[in-house]
């Protein structure tokens, strides 16, 4: 299974983890973002990985050389569906799709891995405590899916999630599919598909 690992910004502000770096180098627990994500991807299915990145990319190319890179050169003036476009190439079988800036668990991945939706998410429903000692970014600017008890949603996605109905539950996390539906000749034309 093929993973695409969307690169973050520096932030709203620049912040002194992400003043030299980029945000997936940040520590946690003595080991970088990036690398617990890696740790995850790969326990659970994922054997090649993408990285699509603006912000200090280089950096990145340096430190996982094993990875395959896109780049979107415009990162600061567009947003993150722009950057997974830069992927569009590797959307020709299924994957797995996750920004670089966020924890998940191996369990997670291999979930979405053996999912035969054609969209399936993995969604934290315990978001609300996971916020709360994080005081930079308020919890309304969550990225956030409502579930239905018993039903898809109208869009026929697969949530993955036990919330209660009605209920809105964190998706800054991680999702898989099939081949892309449709394409931004916009995103096209920011990206750049240079060889690792």
């Amino acid at each position: 299974m093929r993973a695409i690992i969307i690169g973050a910004g520096r932030g709203s502000r620049l912040m002194p983890t992400t003043e030299n770096a980029p945000k997936c180098f940040a520590e946690i627990r003595g080991k970088r973002i990036l690398d617990w994500t890696v740790e995850a991807l790969r326990g659970g299915g994922c054997t090649e990985i993408c990285f699509i990145g603006g912000y200090r990319i280089e950096a990145v190319r340096q430190e996982y050389p094993g990875f395959v890179f896109r780049e979107n050169r415009d990162w600061e003036s567009n947003n993150i569906l722009v950057s997974l476009m830069c992927a569009e190439d590797l959307m020709d079988r299924p994957f797995v799709a996750a920004y670089s800036d966020i924890l998940f668990t191996p369990a997670l991945v291999a979930d979405l891995v053996r999912s035969t939706d054609e969209i399936a998410m993995g969604v934290d429903t315990d978001w609300r405590e996971h916020y709360r000692p994080r005081t930079q970014h308020p919890p309304h600017d969550a990225e956030k899916v409502i579930t239905q008890a018993g039903r898809r949603p109208a869009s026929s996605s697969a949530w993955r999630s036990s919330a209660p109905k009605g209920q809105p539950a964190c998706a800054s996390s991680i999702a898989g599919g099939g081949r892309s539906s449709g394409t931004s000749r916009t995103a096209r034309r920011r990206c750049s598909r240079r060889p690792t």
